[in-house]
């Protein structure tokens, strides 16, 4: 079958040109300024992809890119006292005291 499109870039909402897939392509702004503006994302896809993406998927891709990036935050924070006990061992007058509290999402 042979493609038959007039025009050489997407132009509307695409189901398979998802929030992962973006990632990869914004990743590297994502890694040199995590707080890069949605709207700066959204641009920058526009301008590589020729595709003006929604808000919504632009923000899910830049979440995605960071968890690449930097990981996932649940996981570095459940790691979080195992490092300060490797601390305390390597520094014998080190002392911490880790309060948490419950979270309810939503």
């Amino acid at each position: 079958m042979v493609h038959t499109c007039a025009t050489q870039f997407i132009t509307q909402d695409h189901n398979r040109l998802g929030s992962r897939i973006i990632s990869h392509h914004i990743r590297e702004i994502v890694e040199s300024d995590p707080s890069t503006p949605i709207a700066t994302i959204i641009a920058s896809i526009k301008t590589s992809m020729g595709y003006t993406t929604s808000y919504r998927k632009a923000w899910l891709a830049k979440k995605h890119a960071i968890e690449h990036v930097y990981g996932n935050w649940e996981k570095s924070f459940n790691k979080l006292p195992c490092l300060l006990q490797v601390v305390q061992t390597f520094l014998p007058g080190f002392m911490y005291k880790l309060k948490t509290q419950p979270i309810t999402d939503g």
